[in-house]
């Protein structure tokens, strides 16, 4: 391990149209002491062409290949080859802004106390235009409880020590979405977070991202939570209502009255089984569901055969 400096885990898959500008925001960081192991996992575009192109202009960025496996293999193969004092991931569609590593890696240094450390995040669209700044507040002292509820932010936001990496190991490759989540959540059982206030990165969104397959996110976030909390069923259940309430806002947003209606049901179900179905609040207005008692009880009758 060579002190002090990040190792920058960025896995690619036909990522040839970003990936440019991904290891660009890298080499326009503020702090230099970096190395960056980029993994083509499977590409069928040109994303390797870019990769040995990149390696080949800067000998920081070290590339990786393999057959497709998902993210987390392809995150798993970096992690087996890292040689930093610190540890980041930055997905081959999202940029840091300059200054990112340097505020993280000094925060780290000031308080040895704290494995990990997060921040704010800004959205962007295809073009990388600022749509969104999502400030993180998490008001939770207890970390597992909190991940258990919701992930709070996507895989570019933290930084963290390489004992924190050494003592939770690699992802689980037998999840290809909602993998990040499933790793905070081993992450809040292995230290200690906090947070730096101020957005570092740009979070892009496009077509392509899997977070959009929402049945596939639904099914797979319920799997996260079976493996980590069955064992729990208060905290499970609660989870598990918290989840289809993300999934009711997510399917309102996008005008499918009647899935908002079947995520509502089930997160008031969810929510009586764990004995508190005051935790789901009610909510009107422009853009938003309408209260989600009276909501969830007509649509437990519609899904009554």
């Amino acid at each position: 391990m060579t002190s002090g400096k990040v190792s920058v885990i960025m896995p690619c898959y036909n990522a040839a149209k970003y990936l440019d500008e991904a290891i660009d925001s890298l080499r326009r960081q503020t702090y230099q002491n970096l190395e960056i192991l980029a993994v083509n996992d499977g590409s069928k575009d040109d994303t390797q062409a870019r990769l040995e192109a990149q390696a080949a202009r800067d000998s920081r960025v070290r590339v990786f290949a393999q057959p497709n496996a998902g993210p987390s293999a392809a995150r798993n193969t970096a992690i087996r080859n890292v040689d930093g004092e610190y540890v980041c991931f930055l997905d081959a569609d999202d940029v840091y802004l300059p200054d990112k590593i340097e505020r993280q890696v000094q925060y780290l240094k000031d308080h040895p106390d704290i494995d990990l450390v997060y921040s704010d995040w800004y959205t962007g669209d295809e073009q990388l235009n600022l749509t969104a700044l999502s400030a993180v507040r998490i008001p939770y002292s207890n970390m597992v409880e909190a991940f258990a509820i919701r992930n709070w932010f996507p895989p570019l936001v933290p930084l963290f020590r390489r004992g924190m990496l050494d003592a939770v190991g690699e992802f689980d490759e037998a999840f290809r979405m909602t993998e990040d989540w499933e790793y905070w959540i081993r992450c809040t059982r292995a230290g200690k977070f906090a947070y730096l206030p101020g957005p570092l990165v740009i979070y892009r969104t496009h077509g392509a991202q899997a977070h959009l397959q929402v049945t596939k996110m639904l099914i797979a976030g319920k799997r996260v939570l079976s493996k980590h909390f069955r064992s729990d069923r208060v905290l499970h259940q609660r989870a598990l209502a918290s989840w289809y309430e993300i999934h009711a806002k997510v399917r309102w947003a996008a005008g499918e009255r009647m899935q908002t209606a079947r995520m509502l049901a089930f997160a008031f179900l969810h929510s009586r089984m764990a004995g508190f179905a005051q935790h789901l609040g009610g909510g009107s207005g422009p853009g938003k569901p309408p209260r989600i008692h009276a909501v969830a009880r007509r649509a437990m009758k519609m899904l009554r055969p």
